[in-house]
Protein backbone atom coordinates (compact mmCIF):
# COMPACT_ATOMS: atom_id res chain seq x y z
CA UNK A 1 0.00 0.00 0.00
CA UNK A 2 2.46 2.22 0.76
CA UNK A 3 4.41 2.40 -2.66
CA UNK A 4 1.33 3.91 -3.94
CA UNK A 5 1.55 7.03 -1.64
CA UNK A 6 1.71 9.92 -3.81
CA UNK A 7 2.24 12.65 -0.56
CA UNK A 8 5.99 13.36 -0.32
CA UNK A 9 6.88 12.06 3.75
CA UNK A 10 8.92 12.59 6.33
CA UNK A 11 10.95 9.39 7.52
CA UNK A 12 12.34 8.34 11.03
CA UNK A 13 14.74 5.35 10.34
CA UNK A 14 15.67 3.04 13.65
CA UNK A 15 14.81 -0.56 14.99
CA UNK A 16 13.50 1.70 17.62
CA UNK A 17 13.01 -0.92 20.47
CA UNK A 18 11.87 0.32 23.78
CA UNK A 19 11.22 4.10 22.34
CA UNK A 20 13.66 5.12 24.88
CA UNK A 21 14.64 9.27 25.15
CA UNK A 22 17.10 8.81 22.60
CA UNK A 23 14.91 7.03 19.89
CA UNK A 24 11.96 9.78 21.06
CA UNK A 25 14.57 12.67 19.73
CA UNK A 26 14.53 11.20 16.38
CA UNK A 27 11.13 10.08 15.95
CA UNK A 28 10.05 13.49 17.32
CA UNK A 29 12.53 15.76 14.51
CA UNK A 30 10.09 13.73 12.24
CA UNK A 31 7.35 15.16 13.47
CA UNK A 32 8.27 18.60 13.35
CA UNK A 33 8.50 18.95 9.44
CA UNK A 34 4.99 19.94 9.14
CA UNK A 35 4.76 19.63 5.24
CA UNK A 36 5.42 16.09 5.02
CA UNK A 37 3.52 13.54 6.43
CA UNK A 38 5.24 11.43 9.16
CA UNK A 39 6.40 7.58 8.69
CA UNK A 40 8.48 5.27 10.85
CA UNK A 41 10.63 2.36 8.41
CA UNK A 42 11.47 0.33 10.74
CA UNK A 43 12.21 -3.41 11.76
CA UNK A 44 10.37 -5.41 13.80
CA UNK A 45 12.92 -6.79 15.73
CA UNK A 46 16.97 -6.06 15.69
CA UNK A 47 19.14 -6.72 12.88
CA UNK A 48 21.26 -9.14 14.79
CA UNK A 49 18.49 -11.28 16.32
CA UNK A 50 16.86 -11.82 12.58
CA UNK A 51 20.37 -12.92 11.31
CA UNK A 52 20.71 -15.60 14.60
CA UNK A 53 23.83 -13.60 15.47
CA UNK A 54 22.02 -12.30 19.07
CA UNK A 55 19.33 -13.75 20.95
CA UNK A 56 18.64 -10.60 22.94
CA UNK A 57 15.27 -10.32 24.26
CA UNK A 58 13.04 -6.92 23.42
CA UNK A 59 12.26 -4.35 25.24
CA UNK A 60 8.42 -4.56 24.25
CA UNK A 61 6.59 -6.17 21.89
CA UNK A 62 6.07 -5.45 18.45
CA UNK A 63 2.55 -4.71 19.62
CA UNK A 64 3.54 -2.15 22.18
CA UNK A 65 5.78 -0.38 19.35
CA UNK A 66 3.62 -0.33 17.20
CA UNK A 67 0.71 1.30 19.65
CA UNK A 68 3.42 4.14 21.17
CA UNK A 69 4.49 5.24 17.84
CA UNK A 70 0.99 5.24 16.72
CA UNK A 71 0.29 7.26 19.74
CA UNK A 72 3.00 9.72 19.21
CA UNK A 73 1.33 10.48 15.65
CA UNK A 74 3.05 7.54 13.19
CA UNK A 75 -0.25 6.63 11.52
CA UNK A 76 2.70 5.04 8.75
CA UNK A 77 4.73 2.51 9.95
CA UNK A 78 6.49 0.05 7.49
CA UNK A 79 8.33 -2.81 8.99
CA UNK A 80 10.70 -4.56 6.29
CA UNK A 81 11.86 -7.68 6.05
CA UNK A 82 15.27 -7.78 6.94
CA UNK A 83 16.06 -10.78 5.01
CA UNK A 84 15.34 -9.13 1.81
CA UNK A 85 17.00 -5.75 2.10
CA UNK A 86 19.81 -7.02 4.10
CA UNK A 87 22.23 -7.28 0.89
CA UNK A 88 21.40 -4.66 -0.67
CA UNK A 89 23.79 -1.94 -1.97
CA UNK A 90 23.46 1.49 0.76
CA UNK A 91 22.53 3.36 -2.48
CA UNK A 92 20.07 1.07 -3.52
CA UNK A 93 18.48 1.04 0.26
CA UNK A 94 18.22 5.05 0.05
CA UNK A 95 16.79 4.71 -3.31
CA UNK A 96 13.64 2.66 -1.82
CA UNK A 97 13.04 5.18 0.48
CA UNK A 98 13.08 7.80 -1.77
CA UNK A 99 11.32 6.10 -4.67
CA UNK A 100 8.83 3.63 -2.63
CA UNK A 101 8.30 5.47 -0.06
CA UNK A 102 8.69 8.64 -1.26
CA UNK A 103 10.72 10.59 1.01
CA UNK A 104 11.47 14.26 1.06
CA UNK A 105 13.15 13.76 4.64
CA UNK A 106 15.39 11.00 6.19
CA UNK A 107 15.44 11.47 9.77
CA UNK A 108 17.75 8.85 12.10
CA UNK A 109 19.98 8.39 14.52
CA UNK A 110 23.82 9.10 15.16
CA UNK A 111 25.15 5.48 14.69
CA UNK A 112 22.51 4.29 12.09
CA UNK A 113 23.99 1.80 9.59
CA UNK A 114 22.23 0.39 6.27
CA UNK A 115 23.35 -2.16 3.32
CA UNK A 116 25.02 -4.88 2.66
CA UNK A 117 27.53 -5.57 5.91
CA UNK A 118 26.49 -2.27 7.33
CA UNK A 119 28.29 -0.82 4.95
CA UNK A 120 26.02 2.55 5.24
CA UNK A 121 26.60 5.10 7.38
CA UNK A 122 25.63 8.55 8.38
CA UNK A 123 27.65 10.37 6.54
CA UNK A 124 26.78 8.12 3.40
CA UNK A 125 23.26 8.67 4.21
CA UNK A 126 24.06 12.64 4.22
CA UNK A 127 25.78 13.03 0.93
CA UNK A 128 23.75 10.41 -0.90
CA UNK A 129 20.49 12.17 -0.01
CA UNK A 130 22.23 15.71 -0.86
CA UNK A 131 22.63 14.73 -4.24
CA UNK A 132 18.80 13.40 -4.49
CA UNK A 133 17.85 16.58 -2.84
CA UNK A 134 16.25 15.17 0.09
CA UNK A 135 16.53 16.69 3.46
CA UNK A 136 18.57 14.27 5.95
CA UNK A 137 19.15 15.09 9.84
CA UNK A 138 21.29 13.37 11.94
CA UNK A 139 20.53 12.89 15.76
CA UNK A 140 23.29 13.31 17.88
CA UNK A 141 23.37 10.55 20.64
CA UNK A 142 20.71 11.46 23.79
CA UNK A 143 22.87 11.17 27.45
CA UNK A 144 22.40 11.07 30.65
CA UNK A 145 24.53 10.73 33.70
CA UNK A 146 27.07 10.81 31.41
CA UNK A 147 26.43 8.00 29.24
CA UNK A 148 25.01 7.47 26.06
CA UNK A 149 21.34 5.99 26.47
CA UNK A 150 20.81 2.86 24.12
CA UNK A 151 18.30 0.07 24.49
CA UNK A 152 21.43 -2.18 25.04
CA UNK A 153 21.93 -0.40 28.18
CA UNK A 154 18.36 -0.15 29.14
CA UNK A 155 18.02 -3.85 29.12
CA UNK A 156 20.67 -4.44 30.95
CA UNK A 157 19.56 -2.10 34.05
CA UNK A 158 16.06 -3.80 33.62
CA UNK A 159 17.51 -7.45 33.92
CA UNK A 160 19.46 -5.87 37.06
CA UNK A 161 16.53 -4.71 38.80
CA UNK A 162 17.21 -1.28 38.67
CA UNK A 163 13.42 -0.37 37.35
CA UNK A 164 14.15 3.24 38.44
CA UNK A 165 17.18 4.17 36.75
CA UNK A 166 15.81 1.95 33.91
CA UNK A 167 12.81 4.64 34.02
CA UNK A 168 14.63 7.65 33.85
CA UNK A 169 16.22 5.82 30.45
CA UNK A 170 12.73 5.16 28.68
CA UNK A 171 11.15 7.88 29.65
CA UNK A 172 8.54 6.34 31.47
CA UNK A 173 8.07 3.27 33.66
CA UNK A 174 9.40 0.15 33.01
CA UNK A 175 6.10 -2.23 32.04
CA UNK A 176 4.71 -4.90 30.54
CA UNK A 177 1.20 -5.64 30.11
CA UNK A 178 -0.53 -9.72 29.72
CA UNK A 179 -3.30 -11.40 30.55
CA UNK A 180 -4.29 -13.19 33.98
CA UNK A 181 -3.98 -16.47 34.53
CA UNK A 182 -5.28 -18.44 36.28
CA UNK A 183 -3.37 -19.18 39.83
CA UNK A 184 -3.31 -21.81 42.87
CA UNK A 185 -5.16 -19.17 44.31
CA UNK A 186 -2.56 -19.39 47.42
CA UNK A 187 -2.44 -15.88 48.28
CA UNK A 188 -6.19 -15.71 48.85
CA UNK A 189 -5.59 -17.66 52.17
CA UNK A 190 -3.45 -15.09 53.47
CA UNK A 191 -5.58 -12.47 52.63
CA UNK A 192 -3.38 -10.97 50.12
CA UNK A 193 -4.96 -12.34 46.74
CA UNK A 194 -2.40 -11.71 43.13
CA UNK A 195 -3.02 -11.98 39.71
CA UNK A 196 -0.73 -14.44 37.93
CA UNK A 197 0.57 -12.92 34.54
CA UNK A 198 3.11 -14.98 32.14
CA UNK A 199 5.84 -12.93 30.43
CA UNK A 200 6.43 -12.84 26.25
CA UNK A 201 9.44 -15.29 25.66
CA UNK A 202 10.94 -12.64 23.56
CA UNK A 203 10.65 -9.93 25.88
CA UNK A 204 13.51 -8.85 28.33
CA UNK A 205 12.90 -10.44 32.08
CA UNK A 206 13.27 -8.14 34.93
CA UNK A 207 15.43 -9.23 37.84
CA UNK A 208 13.57 -11.99 39.78
CA UNK A 209 12.25 -10.29 42.94
CA UNK A 210 9.56 -7.90 44.31
CA UNK A 211 8.61 -4.70 43.49
CA UNK A 212 6.83 -1.63 44.25
CA UNK A 213 4.06 -1.27 41.35
CA UNK A 214 1.51 0.21 39.90
CA UNK A 215 -1.34 -1.78 38.16
CA UNK A 216 -3.95 -0.12 35.74
CA UNK A 217 -7.12 -1.50 36.40
CA UNK A 218 -10.29 -0.20 33.70
CA UNK A 219 -8.09 3.09 32.70
CA UNK A 220 -7.46 3.77 36.79
CA UNK A 221 -3.73 3.22 38.12
CA UNK A 222 -3.21 1.25 41.97
CA UNK A 223 -0.91 0.68 44.32
CA UNK A 224 0.58 -2.70 44.14
CA UNK A 225 3.22 -5.11 45.28
CA UNK A 226 4.56 -7.57 42.16
CA UNK A 227 6.40 -10.59 42.95
CA UNK A 228 8.68 -11.64 39.59
CA UNK A 229 9.94 -15.59 39.71
CA UNK A 230 10.14 -18.55 40.41
CA UNK A 231 8.84 -18.40 44.11
CA UNK A 232 10.60 -20.48 46.34
CA UNK A 233 8.30 -21.28 49.06
CA UNK A 234 6.30 -23.03 46.43
CA UNK A 235 8.48 -23.82 43.33
CA UNK A 236 7.74 -23.02 39.54
CA UNK A 237 9.32 -24.43 36.66
CA UNK A 238 9.36 -20.75 35.12
CA UNK A 239 9.11 -17.64 36.29
CA UNK A 240 5.74 -15.94 36.48
CA UNK A 241 4.41 -12.74 37.50
CA UNK A 242 2.34 -12.29 40.95
CA UNK A 243 0.55 -8.95 42.08
CA UNK A 244 -1.00 -8.16 44.92
CA UNK A 245 -3.27 -5.30 44.02
CA UNK A 246 -4.28 -3.00 46.84
CA UNK A 247 -7.84 -2.05 47.05
CA UNK A 248 -9.30 -4.63 44.40
CA UNK A 249 -10.47 -8.07 44.66
CA UNK A 250 -12.36 -8.21 41.71
CA UNK A 251 -12.10 -11.58 39.51
CA UNK A 252 -9.47 -9.95 37.10
CA UNK A 253 -9.13 -13.31 35.08
CA UNK A 254 -8.30 -12.91 31.49
CA UNK A 255 -8.34 -9.70 31.46
CA UNK A 256 -5.06 -8.23 30.14
CA UNK A 257 -3.67 -5.66 32.97
CA UNK A 258 -0.47 -3.26 32.79
CA UNK A 259 1.65 -3.58 35.20
CA UNK A 260 4.46 -0.86 35.95
CA UNK A 261 7.52 -1.51 37.58
CA UNK A 262 8.38 1.66 40.06
CA UNK A 263 10.88 0.31 42.56
CA UNK A 264 12.85 -2.70 43.02
CA UNK A 265 12.08 -3.90 47.12
CA UNK A 266 13.68 -6.90 48.00
CA UNK A 267 15.34 -10.69 46.43
CA UNK A 268 13.02 -13.33 46.14
CA UNK A 269 13.92 -16.06 49.58
CA UNK A 270 12.45 -18.80 50.30
CA UNK A 271 9.94 -19.31 54.30
CA UNK A 272 9.43 -21.57 56.27
CA UNK A 273 5.94 -21.32 56.39
CA UNK A 274 2.69 -19.31 55.15
CA UNK A 275 2.80 -17.09 58.12
CA UNK A 276 6.31 -15.80 57.54
CA UNK A 277 5.19 -15.44 54.30
CA UNK A 278 1.94 -13.47 55.22
CA UNK A 279 4.45 -11.21 57.47
CA UNK A 280 6.86 -10.33 54.77
CA UNK A 281 4.41 -9.21 52.51
CA UNK A 282 2.90 -7.52 55.22
CA UNK A 283 5.90 -5.61 54.89
CA UNK A 284 6.39 -5.40 51.55
CA UNK A 285 3.32 -3.86 50.83
CA UNK A 286 3.47 -1.40 53.76
CA UNK A 287 7.51 -0.04 52.04
CA UNK A 288 5.47 0.02 48.66
CA UNK A 289 2.72 2.08 50.04
CA UNK A 290 5.43 4.70 51.42
CA UNK A 291 7.48 4.61 48.06
CA UNK A 292 4.29 5.02 45.50
CA UNK A 293 2.94 7.58 47.96
CA UNK A 294 6.71 9.74 47.93
CA UNK A 295 5.83 9.77 44.15
CA UNK A 296 2.92 11.88 44.24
Amino acid sequence: MFQKLTLKNSIALGTFDGVHIGHIKVLEMALSFNAFSPMVVSFSEPPKRSMGLSDVQLLMTAEGKHDMLLYMGFKNQVYLDFQKVRDMKPSCFVDMLINDYKAAVIVCGFNYRFGKDGSGDVNFLKSYCEQHSVKCVVCPPAKMDGEVISSTTIRSLIESGDVSKAARYLGRPVSFQAEVVTGDQRGRTIDYPTINQRFSDNVVMPKNGVYASYSYVNGKAFPSVTNIGIRPTFLLDKAISETNIMGIKDNLYGENIKIELIQFLREEKKFASLIELKEQISRDTNKAKKILKNLK
